[in-house]
Parts: C-alpha cells; sequence; structure tokens
C-alpha cells in the first residue's frame, strides 16, 4: 500500500474517531434531572432486587450481583451507567475526581442499606446488614 493511501485511511480513522467522540460527549449527554428521573424510573425494581438478596451495593458505589443467581442485567447496567454519569457531574461540582465520588458513595450507600440487603466492605466481601 502506497504512503498516500496508507495517510488517506489513517487521516478517515482519526476524524471518524473523533466524530465518533464529539458526538458522544455532546448530543448524548444527559443532565443531572434527567439522570435522576431515569434513576427513580427503577428504584422499585431495584429495591426488589436488592430485597430478594440478588443485588447488592459495592463498596465504589454501584450496584453488582451478590450471588450466581441473575436477572434483570439491563436494568443493573442502566443504573451504573446513570451512577457514573451522576457521579462525574458531582466530581466536576466538587472539584475532584470520579474516583472519590465513587468510594464516598459506597460508604453512604453501605450505611443506607436495609436489613437484610448486602454491600461490600472495603476489601470488596459481602456482608449482610
Amino acid at each position: 500500500m502506497n504512503t498516500h493511501k496508507r495517510f488517506n485511511i489513517y487521516l478517515f480513522l482519526i476524524v471518524t474517531i473523533g466524530i465518533g467522540f464529539v458526538f458522544s460527549s455532546t448530543a448524548f449527554a444527559r443532565g443531572q434531572n434527567e439522570i435522576i428521573q431515569s434513576m427513580k424510573n427503577r428504584i422499585e425494581t431495584i429495591n426488589q432486587l436488592k430485597a430478594a438478596g440478588v443485588v447488592g451495593e459495592t463498596h465504589n458505589g454501584y450496584l453488582a450481583f451478590v450471588g450466581a443467581a441473575k436477572g434483570h442485567e439491563a436494568i443493573l447496567a442502566a443504573e451504573n451507567r446513570d451512577r457514573k454519569a451522576l457521579y462525574a457531574i458531582v466530581a466536576k461540582k466538587q472539584n475532584t475526581t470520579v474516583a472519590v465520588v465513587e468510594k464516598n458513595m459506597g460508604v453512604v450507600k453501605a450505611k443506607r442499606a436495609r436489613p437484610g440487603e448486602f454491600f461490600q466492605n472495603a476489601g470488596g466481601a459481602w456482608q449482610k446488614k
């Protein structure tokens, strides 16, 4: 392949990736209120899964399956995606990192767990409240 053709392919890839990045970061950027509403729409199902011991809160502020029993993977994925986006907004407002917000939310969510629900301790082991 000649140098000119190779350059055109690289240029095409760079432009395509750049457009994809801009499109995904601006066109699909959601505001805090929209994220919170999305989370409210699935809270009942999440609370049922927690009460059944199927899912629990991780030490870094996300939901995960506690054991082998799974179900509602799409709901967990959507919830964790929204949490990540919300944590990023909070981090930006607090001039900190997402990792710091995740760690703090892990502690908060463990404290808020209801009796019988699972959460992870700092070492990642599941505990039942």
